[in-house]
């Protein structure tokens, strides 16, 4: 978390901070290498968000420093709105004819109002804030549904696997101790029936174990 983050922290809610702390992983992830396109679009637009004094649950949460203009404020959605609509379509775009942005974004679910927002905020007038804003939310709750609970399932699924995978572990290795152990007394036995063979052919004379 930035030293900013922390000196704000006392005024911050729960979710403000787990907020705070996930787009600043994220910016770390930025620095390494390259990020998703659907974590580094979720990071832009929660971001984004926490600098907008008018999404619910900001208000005296919003950093100290100087307040985004709205013309800025603007321009931050817009940019995080169109590289998300534009790296969700771009990849569908697999004929020798660009495909309209709108075709694709209804075949892979993306709200239409974003794709209007993208349309607008690339060539025509900026939209309104509270427009940009309910964009920022629909984008959020797609990359949710599309993204980010197939992590969780996937993640659910990995450890359900790893968590099989242990006890099979566990079993073979209990398997393994109790056939050994068997292994082992039938040694134990088939010597000791050595033994009174051998004591029986010398008449009943005492025979030296073969571990001593």
């Amino acid at each position: 978390m930035s030293p900013r983050a922390l000196r704000d922290a006392h005024v911050r809610t729960p979710k403000m901070m787990s907020v705070t702390a996930s787009i600043a992983r994220v910016a770390d992830w930025r620095r390494r290498g390259r990020v998703p396109h659907a974590v580094d679009c979720t990071a832009s637009l929660l971001e984004t968000r926490s600098l907008d004094a008018g999404v619910p649950g900001n208000v005296g949460n919003v950093g100290s420093g100087a307040p985004l203009s709205e013309n800025m404020l603007r321009l931050a959605y817009a940019a995080a709105l169109v590289r998300m609509v534009n790296g969700a379509v771009d990849p569908s775009q697999k004929g020798k004819y660009a495909a309209p942005v709108m075709t694709l974004a209804k075949r892979m679910g993306i709200p239409a109002v974003l794709v209007d927002v993208r349309m607008a905020a690339s060539h025509q007038e900026m939209p309104a804030l509270a427009l940009l804003s309910h964009a920022s939310e629909r984008a959020l709750q797609w990359l949710f549904e599309r993204y980010w609970h197939a992590q969780a399932n996937q993640l659910r699924e990995l450890r359900r696997g790893a968590q099989r995978a242990a006890q099979d572990l566990v079993r073979a290795e209990a398997a393994r101790r109790v056939k050994a152990e068997r292994a082992n007394a039938f040694r134990k036995a088939e010597r000791g029936k050595g033994k009174a063979k051998t004591r029986a052919r010398n008449g009943g004379g005492h025979v030296e174990d073969e571990d001593s």
